[in-house]
């Protein structure tokens, strides 16, 4: 049986109670404050319409991924941050006649199929955007189940790099000087692209560089110290004298600049690479910077480092991960030596 009313809460609208001196309704599995009861009746059903007509929005696709972007983007990596926006902005604008509940696994399915037909993972990576909204719309009360995880969607072929000690040579010669030192502090550093393009001289204080990884610093956060060694101590002071702004006591500036001083983008770097690859006799996009980074940790194994120092240096919470950067890029090789089957004396099998 249902719990009486206290004699405090006879008479307030269904749902509504007093908690500690405040009128509190609770919708979608939370209890929300509403106003003060010193505020007032007036204010209580004031508060309480405001509430429903923001719910009644949310009923949408379109309002309830504005109001999803604002709590899930801010939880981002500021360089992921446009990207996931606008991939929601495209959710919202193909699911604008939809109210959240009709959604439905064949819908995301018309969705994934239409707009990325043979891009598989940029199909995995919309889906998972799109179930990390649906998720919240259940905690929301918007629906009561995922329908994305009635989904499945095919894996893509393991990506492998096709950077070569050779290649990296021939690439890294058509390269600008500066774009050379990008290179070289990319394999050095073993880190992804967008943390060596980045990087400033405050993060290098004589005798190691402070890695924080952009991709994770929203979530693991975990941050790596590199020791200077001679190979980086080079590369560093080349960097130096080739930049327009020098790094002098107490200032800061990019370490790999742009003639303006400004720091490479990510498509500039993209283009360069491209360039200098077609230049080399290299197909267009297949040696990207992003590729440096599987490639380096592949030529540490060599070197004889553990998969334990590399998941150090390349600031992976999960040894997993570090296996499958070498598996990127290694090629395993056989250690079978099959010999031909002698042929039986009396000529039958």
């Amino acid at each position: 049986m249902p719990r009486a009313r206290s004699k405090a809460n006879k008479g307030l609208p269904k749902g509504v109670r007093i908690r500690h001196g405040s009128y509190t309704f609770r919708i979608g599995g939370r209890e929300l404050a509403l106003c003060r009861v010193e505020e007032g009746e007036g204010a209580l059903y004031r508060e309480l319409a405001k509430l429903h007509a923001e719910n009644a929005d949310l009923a949408s696709m379109a309002k309830a991924i504005g109001a999803f972007k604002l709590a899930y983007l801010p939880t981002l990596a500021y360089s992921t941050q446009v990207e996931h926006g606008r991939l929601l902005d495209k959710f919202a604008k193909t699911f604008e006649a939809f109210r959240v509940d009709q959604v439905k696994p064949f819908h995301i399915h018309q969705l994934l199929e239409s707009k990325w037909p043979t891009q598989i993972t940029a199909r995995k990576h919309a889906k998972a955007r799109l179930s990390t909204f649906f998720t919240w719309a259940v905690a929301k009360g918007l629906r009561n189940d995922n329908p994305c995880r009635d989904l499945k969607v095919k894996d893509a072929p393991r990506h492998k790099s096709k950077w070569t000690v050779e290649s990296y040579h021939r690439i890294r010669e058509q390269q600008p000087p500066m774009l050379q030192c990008f290179m070289d502090l990319a394999f050095l550093l073993s880190q992804r692209s967008t943390d060596v393009r980045t990087l400033r001289w405050r993060q290098i204080d004589g005798k190691c560089i402070r890695i924080e990884p952009t991709k994770t610093q929203k979530s693991s956060g975990q941050a790596v110290l590199i020791p200077i060694t001679p190979a980086i101590a080079e590369v560093l002071e080349r960097a130096k004298s080739l930049g327009k702004i020098k790094p002098l006591p107490g200032a800061d500036a990019p370490v790999i600049q742009q003639r303006d001083g400004s720091p490479y983008g990510r498509f500039g770097i993209r283009s360069a690479m491209d360039r200098a690859a077609a230049k080399a006799g290299y197909p267009e996009g297949g040696y990207t910077a992003k590729d440096l980074r599987p490639f380096a940790a592949t030529c540490a194994k060599a070197q004889g480092f553990t998969l334990e120092q590399l998941q150090v240096q390349l600031a992976h919470t999960s040894i997993g991960t570090t296996e499958g950067y070498i598996q990127q890029h290694d090629i395993p090789v056989s250690e079978v030596a099959l010999t031909l089957p002698r042929k039986p004396k009396d000529g039958r099998d």
